[in-house]
């Protein structure tokens, strides 16, 4: 066969997630307000996720649009009045672990950082939304 061109593409399959995480004195994370963040290598979001249901520590995300087997993204796991934690990583075809360090329950004020505002985010509530003083104080407490 003559004027024929042949092309190599890889065939890429869809990119799986199996997410591990757990909070401070509370050992394995369970919840359903947590969520996952994707960015790549430009910092630009390219897949979110929110109420994300993470049960004794584990939940598994399949088939993850804009998410290329062989570059590197960075996945970043929240939960209010949790430290933010990030992962940088480079995905493969299939299922990937990605470990989160352990959540910290120190963003009081839930604005993603460490900062002199959590201390006064302990002792007042925000809104009819916002957790009382008990139940942040709760959240260093194991099994509560």
């Amino acid at each position: 066969v003559t004027g024929v061109q042949t092309c190599a593409l890889p065939i890429c399959f869809p990119v799986t997630i199996h997410i591990k995480a757990t909070m401070m004195s509370k050992g394995l994370s369970s919840g359903d307000d947590f969520e996952l963040q994707v960015f790549d290598k430009d910092e630009k979001l390219v897949y979110r996720k929110k109420d994300l249901k993470i049960i004794l520590g584990s939940v598994k995300v399949d088939e993850l649009p804009n998410v290329v087997p062989g570059n590197t993204y960075r996945f970043v796991l929240l939960k209010p009045y949790y430290l933010p934690r990030q992962v940088m990583t480079q995905v493969i075809n299939g299922e990937n672990i990605i470990e989160f360090d352990q959540l910290l329950p120190l963003d009081m004020n839930n604005d993603g950082a460490l900062t002199l505002g959590d201390v006064q985010g302990l002792f007042i509530k925000r809104g009819a939304n916002d957790l009382g003083i008990v139940e942040k104080i709760n959240l260093f407490l194991p099994f509560r």
